[in-house]
């Protein structure tokens, strides 16, 4: 993670918001994904799995980045199926 100007040994943004955003996107991308486009329980997990890349990016930010298509890609597959 970036470093503080101000303290080098302390990072930019506290590890506990990475956290809170992974669980809102859970909760937001599991919403959508049952709710909104009607893809019910895959659609859920499918939705949970993007907060992954939110946690990740914490320790591995290209990890994150790489984890971002593949969801995508699973996504797309699982909706065709359908």
């Amino acid at each position: 993670m970036p470093a503080s100007p101000a303290d080098p040994g302390k990072p930019m943004v506290p590890r506990g918001l990475y956290f809170v955003a992974a669980g809102l996107a859970v909760l937001l991308n599991g919403w959508a994904s049952a709710v909104v486009l009607g893809a019910g329980v895959p659609g859920v997990l499918i939705g949970a799995l993007y907060g992954l890349p939110v946690v990740v990016a914490w320790y591995r930010p290209m990890v994150a980045w790489w984890l971002m298509p593949g969801l995508l890609l699973l996504a797309t597959a699982l909706s065709v199926a359908d």
